[in-house]
């Protein structure tokens, strides 16, 4: 970010050199892996000062230069680096800290994998790029570098999972999720889930006393307890009888204890503090700066790396960030209803103002309930399956054809691209910046959205869609009682409203 890279054109004494800014930074011939050289991009020009490589195979990581850098860099000091068996030239190229998730996939040496595997996580992202060795990089190389970005200290894949439907009745559902579990780990996926998730009553009661909150929470901990460990968000969500600061960090003790970790990834307040059932007599009392001070206590306590909230609009981000910043405390995310079915109600604006203050966006319902799947039908019981129908086919108070103009462009830029509906309605929300977190609980379903990542849509194919997506005279509401702007709190429902 602070300027590329670039190869010098003559070397210079039996070795090529590439200048960051004024530094001029000397690589062994041959260091290019056949392949590529590892640049380092953003750095300022004192700290890419690195002399000559000493030690073992003249850009090896473990060379007083090595170390200086290392010093230089505290973000980085705690990595270290695994003496793989590499060429001395190999060497070379790994020696610039960063670029080495993106160079062991495209070279050969023992322990690459699993020493990827291990490190993965926190080396990928736009930061580092590979520069390809006599041609342009292509677009598609630029996407598969951005496809992850940082929520608070987390880097994750431009991908999330939702777990809102996951459910293990059965030995085989079990180890199908613990698949799906693996496969996010894999990839760097964020999986999303909350503590009112999978209740057998149903809202309200999942918040009651009496009620089992969590069963979502201890699926996913048995799941990642069988496989791989990925990285995990769960929410908070208040009511009037648990609203204080106390009761977010007594929460939050509890899905730590069901997800069955010591700290959670990322810790959510689910939406603002809006269920009030004595609103209508005038005795609303909204607490959402405690819940701030809640949030803000779960990190100082250990008990989670990051915080978020959910269906934020500009107002309240902003109180929000200002608030946990008095406590020295980073907002890492606001998680908003998004897609191409749902891009008014404030939501624009709401992106506008997150991506100002460096706040991460995460989508849910991108592909509003499996009408941007392009399927043709989609089968749900009851008035959520009658609703859905409206939306597909019109009717209802819905004109005729529902979302049909829609789809028609989203099949015909899929085709173009050799892409389903879902992978193109979750890329257009790639562009956008934001994290998709579709619901995902087959492996088979997840390798598909991952079919979204690693490419991008051109502008023009961007303004296709927005431009049909901007005729449509509605906005998906939602369908049955899963609202778009509101939740069912058993007395009724209570609406939040971004702008």
């Amino acid at each position: 970010r602070g300027g590329v890279a670039q190869a010098a054109s003559a070397p210079q004494g039996g070795r090529h050199s590439f200048q960051l800014g004024r530094a001029m930074l000397p690589v062994p011939l041959g260091a290019a892996c056949t392949r590529s050289l590892v640049l380092l991009a953003g750095r300022s020009p004192s700290a890419a000062s690195l002399g000559p490589g000493s030690g073992r195979g003249g850009g090896c990581p473990t060379s007083p230069a090595r170390r200086q850098a290392r010093g230089l860099h505290g973000e980085r000091a705690e990595l270290r680096v695994p003496p793989h068996s590499r060429t001395a030239s190999a060497g070379a190229a790994l020696c610039l800290l960063g670029g080495l998730h993106l160079a062991s996939r495209r070279q050969r040496g023992r322990g690459g994998t699993s020493w990827r595997r291990r490190w993965g996580r926190t080396l990928r992202g736009p930061r580092f790029a590979v520069a390809t060795s006599g041609a342009a990089r292509t677009a598609q190389d630029e996407a598969e570098d951005d496809d992850s970005t940082m929520l608070g200290d987390l880097r994750v894949s431009r991908l999330g999972i939702g777990t809102i439907s996951w459910s293990a009745d059965s030995e085989e559902r079990e180890r199908e999720l613990a698949s799906v579990a693996s496969l996010a780990e894999q990839h760097g996926l964020l999986l999303d889930t909350a503590e009112r998730y999978g209740n057998e009553f149903g809202p309200p009661f999942d918040q009651w006393p009496f009620g089992r909150p969590g069963r979502c929470e201890e699926i996913l901990g048995d799941a990642t307890r069988r496989g791989r460990r990925p990285m995990v968000a769960t929410k908070f969500s208040p009511v009037p009888w648990r609203a204080s600061a106390a009761d977010v960090v007594a929460a939050c003790r509890a899905s730590c204890r069901r997800l069955g970790v010591d700290v959670v990834d990322l810790y959510q307040l689910h939406h603002p503090d809006i269920v009030q059932p004595f609103r209508r007599f005038g005795l609303a009392q909204p607490r959402d700066s405690e819940l701030w001070e809640g949030l803000a206590d779960c990190v100082q306590l250990g008990l989670a790396r990051n915080v978020g909230v959910c269906n934020y609009g500009p107002t309240l981000v902003s109180r929000a960030q200002e608030a946990l910043e008095r406590r020295g405390v980073r907002l890492a995310s606001n998680q908003i209803n998004f897609s191409l079915l749902y891009r008014r109600q404030g939501v624009m604006p709401t992106v506008e103002a997150c991506r100002a203050r460096g706040v991460g966006v995460l989508a849910y319902w991108p592909l509003a309930m499996g009408l941007l799947s392009g399927a043709s039908e989609l089968s749900a019981p009851g008035k959520r399956g009658e609703h859905l129908r409206a939306y597909l086919q019109g009717g209802g108070g819905l004109p005729p054809g529902g979302v049909q103009p829609l789809l028609a462009v989203l099949r015909e830029v899929a085709a173009r691209r050799g892409k389903s509906c879902s992978q193109v309605a979750l890329n257009w929300l790639i562009c956008q910046g934001v994290v998709p977190i579709p619901g995902a609980s087959r492996a088979g379903r997840l390798q598909e959205y991952l079919g979204a990542l690693g490419w991008r849509l051109t502008p023009d194919e961007v303004e296709e869609l927005e431009a049909a997506a901007e005729a449509l005279p509605f906005d998906f509401e939602g369908a049955g009682l899963r609202f778009s702007s509101a939740k069912f709190v058993g007395y009724g429902t209570e609406r939040w409203y971004l702008d």
